[in-house]
């Protein structure tokens, strides 16, 4: 599952090699869930806005998406990734 929090940022600015830095970053959110008594692990992929490392505002995007589209579950790990293809 991919999870798009903002749009993409395409505009020339973003451009190689033009010393500018995206105004989004992609992460990887493993998740924890009970469900019945088990306990399911899964990820998702999510966009948030970044402002040039992981900070606190990241994190607390990150943790905002999973309550609102996965009830119940909590955020365990998460690391930078690259933008995932479209599918």
């Amino acid at each position: 599952m991919t999870a798009i929090l903002t749009a993409p940022t395409h505009s020339a600015d973003v451009g190689r090699g033009s010393g500018r830095r995206t105004r989004t970053r992609w992460y990887r959110a493993v998740t924890a869930c009970t469900i019945e008594g088990q306990t399911v692990i899964d990820g998702v992929n999510v966009e948030v806005p970044s402002g040039g490392y992981f900070g606190w505002g990241e994190q607390a995007a990150i943790a905002a998406y999973v309550t609102q589209h996965h009830p119940g579950c909590e955020v365990v790990d998460t690391w930078p990734i690259a933008r995932p293809f479209a599918a």
